[in-house]
Protein backbone atom coordinates (compact mmCIF):
# COMPACT_ATOMS: atom_id res chain seq x y z
CA UNK A 1 0.00 0.00 0.00
CA UNK A 2 2.69 2.41 0.92
CA UNK A 3 4.56 1.34 -2.20
CA UNK A 4 1.20 1.79 -4.26
CA UNK A 5 1.21 6.02 -2.52
CA UNK A 6 5.03 6.25 -3.07
CA UNK A 7 4.39 5.93 -6.96
CA UNK A 8 1.50 7.75 -7.35
CA UNK A 9 3.05 11.07 -5.62
CA UNK A 10 5.93 9.90 -7.80
CA UNK A 11 4.25 10.34 -11.23
CA UNK A 12 1.72 13.14 -9.94
CA UNK A 13 3.69 15.84 -10.46
CA UNK A 14 5.56 15.61 -13.57
CA UNK A 15 1.50 14.45 -15.08
CA UNK A 16 0.80 18.13 -13.52
CA UNK A 17 3.04 19.37 -15.21
CA UNK A 18 2.05 18.00 -18.58
CA UNK A 19 -1.48 18.68 -17.99
CA UNK A 20 -1.16 22.46 -16.68
CA UNK A 21 1.65 23.18 -19.64
CA UNK A 22 -0.59 21.94 -22.63
CA UNK A 23 -3.80 23.69 -20.68
CA UNK A 24 -1.87 27.14 -20.62
CA UNK A 25 -0.82 26.45 -24.26
CA UNK A 26 -4.43 25.67 -25.80
CA UNK A 27 -5.90 29.21 -22.94
CA UNK A 28 -3.25 30.97 -25.06
CA UNK A 29 -3.92 29.77 -28.91
CA UNK A 30 -7.87 30.09 -28.20
CA UNK A 31 -6.99 33.37 -26.93
CA UNK A 32 -5.35 34.77 -29.59
CA UNK A 33 -7.43 33.84 -32.19
CA UNK A 34 -10.79 35.80 -29.51
CA UNK A 35 -8.70 38.85 -29.16
CA UNK A 36 -7.67 39.17 -32.72
CA UNK A 37 -9.88 39.92 -36.02
CA UNK A 38 -9.40 37.38 -38.59
CA UNK A 39 -7.72 38.63 -41.85
CA UNK A 40 -7.58 37.38 -44.81
CA UNK A 41 -5.18 37.51 -47.91
CA UNK A 42 -6.09 38.00 -51.69
CA UNK A 43 -3.36 36.67 -53.80
CA UNK A 44 -2.62 37.49 -57.37
CA UNK A 45 0.48 36.06 -60.11
CA UNK A 46 1.51 38.11 -62.71
CA UNK A 47 3.62 37.83 -65.61
CA UNK A 48 5.84 40.13 -68.24
CA UNK A 49 3.15 41.19 -71.07
CA UNK A 50 3.28 40.19 -74.69
CA UNK A 51 4.03 42.49 -77.84
CA UNK A 52 0.09 42.76 -78.31
CA UNK A 53 -0.49 44.28 -75.32
CA UNK A 54 1.77 47.20 -75.66
CA UNK A 55 -0.77 48.83 -78.27
CA UNK A 56 1.13 51.82 -79.71
CA UNK A 57 3.61 52.19 -77.65
CA UNK A 58 5.42 48.95 -78.86
CA UNK A 59 5.69 50.58 -82.81
CA UNK A 60 7.27 53.89 -81.43
CA UNK A 61 9.57 52.06 -79.20
CA UNK A 62 10.66 49.66 -81.81
CA UNK A 63 11.53 52.84 -84.18
CA UNK A 64 13.09 54.89 -81.27
CA UNK A 65 15.45 52.04 -80.64
CA UNK A 66 16.05 50.92 -83.92
CA UNK A 67 17.41 54.45 -85.02
CA UNK A 68 18.82 54.75 -82.29
CA UNK A 69 21.07 51.47 -82.72
CA UNK A 70 21.05 50.99 -78.85
CA UNK A 71 20.60 47.32 -79.03
CA UNK A 72 23.18 45.18 -78.87
CA UNK A 73 24.46 42.18 -77.02
CA UNK A 74 22.25 39.40 -78.91
CA UNK A 75 19.31 41.21 -77.27
CA UNK A 76 16.61 41.69 -79.70
CA UNK A 77 14.51 44.81 -79.79
CA UNK A 78 11.17 43.03 -78.47
CA UNK A 79 12.73 41.45 -75.22
CA UNK A 80 14.28 44.69 -74.29
CA UNK A 81 11.03 46.63 -74.85
CA UNK A 82 8.92 43.73 -73.05
CA UNK A 83 11.47 43.99 -70.12
CA UNK A 84 11.65 47.65 -70.13
CA UNK A 85 7.81 47.67 -69.40
CA UNK A 86 7.74 45.10 -67.34
CA UNK A 87 10.83 46.28 -64.89
CA UNK A 88 8.72 49.87 -65.05
CA UNK A 89 5.38 47.79 -63.65
CA UNK A 90 7.50 46.22 -60.87
CA UNK A 91 9.02 49.32 -59.65
CA UNK A 92 5.64 51.03 -59.24
CA UNK A 93 4.59 47.80 -57.57
CA UNK A 94 6.66 48.15 -54.98
CA UNK A 95 6.84 51.84 -54.71
CA UNK A 96 5.67 52.91 -50.82
CA UNK A 97 4.45 56.17 -53.26
CA UNK A 98 2.18 54.40 -55.66
CA UNK A 99 0.93 52.28 -53.01
CA UNK A 100 -0.05 55.46 -50.49
CA UNK A 101 -1.48 57.24 -53.48
CA UNK A 102 -3.95 54.68 -54.96
CA UNK A 103 -5.30 53.76 -50.82
CA UNK A 104 -5.60 57.53 -50.55
CA UNK A 105 -7.75 57.93 -53.63
CA UNK A 106 -9.51 54.05 -53.23
CA UNK A 107 -13.31 54.17 -53.04
CA UNK A 108 -13.24 51.13 -50.54
CA UNK A 109 -10.65 52.40 -48.28
CA UNK A 110 -12.64 55.46 -47.93
CA UNK A 111 -15.56 53.62 -47.03
CA UNK A 112 -13.68 51.85 -44.27
CA UNK A 113 -12.62 55.05 -43.37
CA UNK A 114 -16.27 56.58 -42.40
CA UNK A 115 -17.20 53.53 -40.76
CA UNK A 116 -14.66 53.57 -38.60
CA UNK A 117 -14.71 57.43 -38.33
CA UNK A 118 -11.07 57.89 -38.91
CA UNK A 119 -9.17 60.02 -41.58
CA UNK A 120 -8.61 57.99 -44.87
CA UNK A 121 -5.07 59.16 -44.53
CA UNK A 122 -4.59 57.18 -41.04
CA UNK A 123 -6.18 54.51 -42.87
CA UNK A 124 -4.58 54.08 -45.95
CA UNK A 125 -1.28 54.28 -43.70
CA UNK A 126 -2.16 51.41 -41.94
CA UNK A 127 -3.02 49.56 -45.35
CA UNK A 128 0.21 50.65 -46.17
CA UNK A 129 2.10 47.50 -45.00
CA UNK A 130 -0.87 45.43 -46.16
CA UNK A 131 0.52 44.47 -49.20
CA UNK A 132 3.38 41.80 -49.97
CA UNK A 133 5.19 41.08 -53.41
CA UNK A 134 7.07 37.66 -53.37
CA UNK A 135 9.79 38.67 -56.38
CA UNK A 136 10.61 35.09 -56.97
CA UNK A 137 7.01 33.64 -57.36
CA UNK A 138 5.75 37.13 -59.31
CA UNK A 139 3.09 36.65 -56.79
CA UNK A 140 1.09 40.01 -55.19
CA UNK A 141 -0.85 39.50 -51.79
CA UNK A 142 -3.06 42.03 -49.74
CA UNK A 143 -4.52 41.26 -46.21
CA UNK A 144 -7.54 42.86 -44.86
CA UNK A 145 -10.04 42.17 -42.28
CA UNK A 146 -12.93 41.52 -45.37
CA UNK A 147 -12.54 38.94 -48.09
CA UNK A 148 -14.49 40.19 -50.82
CA UNK A 149 -12.64 43.87 -50.02
CA UNK A 150 -9.53 41.96 -50.10
CA UNK A 151 -9.40 40.97 -53.35
CA UNK A 152 -11.48 44.70 -54.87
CA UNK A 153 -8.85 46.70 -53.19
CA UNK A 154 -5.99 44.38 -55.27
CA UNK A 155 -7.39 44.06 -58.03
CA UNK A 156 -7.65 47.56 -58.26
CA UNK A 157 -4.44 48.20 -57.24
CA UNK A 158 -2.93 46.05 -59.91
CA UNK A 159 -4.60 48.12 -62.40
CA UNK A 160 -3.88 51.65 -61.04
CA UNK A 161 -0.01 50.14 -60.61
CA UNK A 162 -0.32 49.42 -64.64
CA UNK A 163 -1.83 52.82 -65.35
CA UNK A 164 0.57 54.33 -63.55
CA UNK A 165 4.10 52.70 -65.43
CA UNK A 166 2.07 53.50 -68.54
CA UNK A 167 1.96 56.97 -68.30
CA UNK A 168 5.32 57.21 -66.82
CA UNK A 169 6.95 55.19 -69.53
CA UNK A 170 4.72 57.31 -72.19
CA UNK A 171 6.25 60.35 -70.54
CA UNK A 172 9.73 59.04 -70.77
CA UNK A 173 9.57 57.64 -74.14
CA UNK A 174 7.79 61.29 -75.26
CA UNK A 175 10.68 63.07 -73.82
CA UNK A 176 13.57 60.65 -75.63
CA UNK A 177 11.42 60.43 -79.23
CA UNK A 178 11.40 64.47 -79.57
CA UNK A 179 15.45 64.52 -78.40
CA UNK A 180 15.75 61.68 -81.00
CA UNK A 181 13.68 63.57 -83.53
CA UNK A 182 15.83 66.82 -83.81
CA UNK A 183 18.92 65.06 -83.57
CA UNK A 184 17.84 62.80 -86.58
CA UNK A 185 15.87 66.22 -88.87
CA UNK A 186 18.79 68.17 -88.08
CA UNK A 187 21.26 65.14 -89.78
CA UNK A 188 18.20 65.15 -92.83
CA UNK A 189 18.79 68.91 -93.39
CA UNK A 190 22.33 69.18 -93.26
CA UNK A 191 22.21 68.15 -96.70
CA UNK A 192 24.68 70.40 -98.18
CA UNK A 193 27.39 69.18 -95.61
CA UNK A 194 26.73 65.43 -97.08
CA UNK A 195 26.40 66.59 -100.14
CA UNK A 196 29.74 68.58 -100.49
CA UNK A 197 31.34 65.21 -98.69
CA UNK A 198 29.78 63.07 -101.39
CA UNK A 199 27.95 61.07 -98.71
CA UNK A 200 24.45 61.64 -100.63
CA UNK A 201 23.55 57.54 -99.22
CA UNK A 202 24.58 58.67 -95.45
CA UNK A 203 21.80 61.69 -96.50
CA UNK A 204 19.67 59.62 -97.81
CA UNK A 205 19.39 57.39 -94.86
CA UNK A 206 18.71 60.41 -92.52
CA UNK A 207 15.96 61.66 -94.59
CA UNK A 208 14.18 57.98 -94.49
CA UNK A 209 14.81 57.80 -90.25
CA UNK A 210 12.84 61.01 -90.38
CA UNK A 211 10.20 60.37 -92.61
CA UNK A 212 10.37 57.13 -90.55
CA UNK A 213 9.49 58.82 -87.09
CA UNK A 214 7.04 61.71 -89.42
CA UNK A 215 4.89 58.47 -89.95
CA UNK A 216 4.03 57.26 -86.85
CA UNK A 217 0.69 57.32 -84.81
CA UNK A 218 0.53 59.12 -81.02
CA UNK A 219 0.71 56.92 -78.12
CA UNK A 220 -2.50 55.50 -77.28
CA UNK A 221 -3.79 53.92 -73.74
CA UNK A 222 -3.94 50.82 -74.29
CA UNK A 223 -0.48 49.64 -73.11
CA UNK A 224 -1.19 46.98 -70.63
CA UNK A 225 2.47 46.62 -68.09
CA UNK A 226 1.36 42.75 -67.02
CA UNK A 227 -0.38 39.69 -67.68
CA UNK A 228 -2.41 37.88 -64.99
CA UNK A 229 -1.41 34.05 -64.53
CA UNK A 230 -3.40 34.10 -61.12
CA UNK A 231 -6.05 37.30 -61.46
CA UNK A 232 -6.75 38.26 -57.54
CA UNK A 233 -9.17 35.71 -55.11
CA UNK A 234 -11.52 35.95 -52.85
CA UNK A 235 -9.71 34.11 -49.78
CA UNK A 236 -11.23 31.50 -48.64
CA UNK A 237 -9.44 30.67 -45.37
CA UNK A 238 -8.56 33.21 -42.82
CA UNK A 239 -5.13 33.93 -41.91
CA UNK A 240 -3.50 32.53 -38.19
CA UNK A 241 -4.19 35.22 -35.69
CA UNK A 242 -1.21 37.31 -35.25
CA UNK A 243 1.35 36.09 -31.62
CA UNK A 244 -0.62 32.83 -32.25
CA UNK A 245 2.70 31.22 -31.19
CA UNK A 246 4.20 33.70 -28.81
CA UNK A 247 0.20 33.74 -27.07
CA UNK A 248 0.99 29.87 -27.02
CA UNK A 249 4.05 30.00 -25.77
CA UNK A 250 3.47 32.35 -23.11
CA UNK A 251 0.30 30.27 -21.90
CA UNK A 252 2.57 26.82 -21.84
CA UNK A 253 5.18 28.44 -19.96
CA UNK A 254 2.56 29.81 -17.42
CA UNK A 255 1.34 26.64 -17.07
CA UNK A 256 4.90 25.23 -16.27
CA UNK A 257 5.48 27.98 -13.70
CA UNK A 258 2.11 26.90 -12.40
CA UNK A 259 3.01 23.08 -11.64
CA UNK A 260 6.52 23.83 -10.57
CA UNK A 261 4.72 26.03 -7.99
CA UNK A 262 2.97 23.33 -6.90
CA UNK A 263 6.05 20.50 -6.72
CA UNK A 264 7.70 23.36 -4.35
CA UNK A 265 4.40 23.59 -2.29
CA UNK A 266 4.43 19.51 -2.14
CA UNK A 267 7.62 19.42 -1.13
CA UNK A 268 7.54 21.27 1.72
CA UNK A 269 4.17 19.46 2.96
CA UNK A 270 6.71 16.72 3.03
CA UNK A 271 10.07 17.84 4.24
CA UNK A 272 7.31 19.21 7.09
CA UNK A 273 5.29 16.01 7.43
CA UNK A 274 8.77 14.27 7.80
Amino acid sequence: MEQQKSTTKRYFFPLLALLLTFSGAGIGWFSAEKITTPQWTSHAQVEAPKVADLGNYYSLANIYYLIKGEVGNGTSVDNLILNNVYSEFKRQLISPDTRQNFLNENEVVKQIAHQQNQPVALIAMHLLDKFTFDESAQRLSFTLENPEQAKTILAEFIQFTSTKARNELNTDLIVKWKILFQQVKQSAENHLGAIQQGNQIAQQDWSGKLNLMRSVQPLDDKLQAFRFIQSPTVPLVAEKAPYQRLFTAIGGGLGFLISLLFCCKGCRRKKTIE
